[in-house]
């Protein structure tokens, strides 16, 4: 398996990553499990030589309970968070300072650590999952199928 660590930083720059899977079954799959989802797909990226490589990436949601605050998304590559949003209530940032509440992890790829934390912005005021869905999934780069395929259960009794 290829290392992609080093191209963390182009990974979650400005490229989509698309998952094939739409809000409406995201919340589906809340229900079926608890609250929590992981979803696995090859993502094409251009890892900056102009070539498009498929770098395999986990998209993990936790949307347990009502707390908005309890509810987290992180991407995940070869099982490792690169990115991901979350709320605590209280942590410190990259520079060291106290803070709290809604921030996104960082990720430093020499030292593999997903410690670091950034303040993000957007969060306060959002009270669904599919709301909450949208803007996490937007702020870390991912683009989700906007077609729902419905459920695979038939409409009989």
């Amino acid at each position: 398996m290829a290392n992609y660590f080093p191209h963390v930083d182009t990974i979650r720059a400005d490229q989509e990553k698309y998952f094939d899977i739409s809000i409406p079954q995201m919340e589906r799959d809340f229900d079926a499990n608890g609250g929590y989802v992981e979803y696995e797909q090859e993502c094409s990226i251009d890892l900056g030589d102009g070539e498009e490589t498929f770098v395999p990436l986990k998209l993990n949601l936790t949307c347990m309970g009502s707390l908005v605050e309890s509810w987290s998304a992180s991407l995940k590559l070869h099982s490792k968070r690169i990115d991901g949003i979350d709320w605590h209530p209280r942590y410190f940032d990259r520079y060291g300072v106290e803070r709290n509440g809604w921030h996104r992890h960082d990720f430093d790829a020499v030292n593999l650590d997903d410690k670091l934390r950034v303040p993000v912005d957007g969060f306060d005021g959002i009270d669904s999952r599919r709301q909450f869905l949208g803007h996490a999934l937007r702020t870390i780069g991912v683009v989700w199928n906007g077609v729902d395929h419905g459920t695979d259960e038939l409409p009989f009794d």
